[in-house]
């Protein structure tokens, strides 16, 4: 709850400032994360006075994780600085239940840029939209 209350509280100056079109986008999970900003969303786009997208990974690539090949992709690709890929191991993971392909030890900048660029795409279309209605 508190987490939602913070998060009103910054949508709510926002809309103070003008803003029309917000997007709430929820990657590292868990569920209720993500379920949140939906249900924030939903909370907004009813007293329109505010658009917002909600957003998660799974939704604009189809696949997600927590610190896993996707997350760890992207982190690769942004600042691959803050990424120790000889410290990742089976151990790091195994709790997630991640399959070998969901596995952070795929990872490459690569995929974090190729991501990155649907990610971009997947926003633009969406605000572009947003801003039209």
């Amino acid at each position: 709850q508190t987490t939602k209350d913070h998060i009103r509280e910054i949508i709510d100056q926002m809309i103070i400032m003008g803003i029309k079109v917000l997007v709430l986008f929820s990657g590292h999970y868990p569920e209720c994360q993500r379920d949140m900003v939906k249900e924030i969303a939903a909370e907004y786009n009813n007293k329109r006075t505010i658009s917002i997208i909600p957003a998660t990974d799974i939704d604009c690539l189809g696949e997600g994780d927590h610190a896993g090949v996707c997350e760890t992709s992207f982190m690769l690709y942004l600042d691959k600085s803050l990424v120790d890929m000889t410290r990742i191991g089976e151990i790091n993971y195994r709790d997630h239940g991640w399959k070998e392909s969901n596995s952070p030890e795929f990872a490459t900048a690569r995929k974090g840029e190729n991501d990155m660029i649907r990610l971009i795409q997947y926003f633009d279309s969406r605000i572009r939209e947003y801003m039209r209605s």
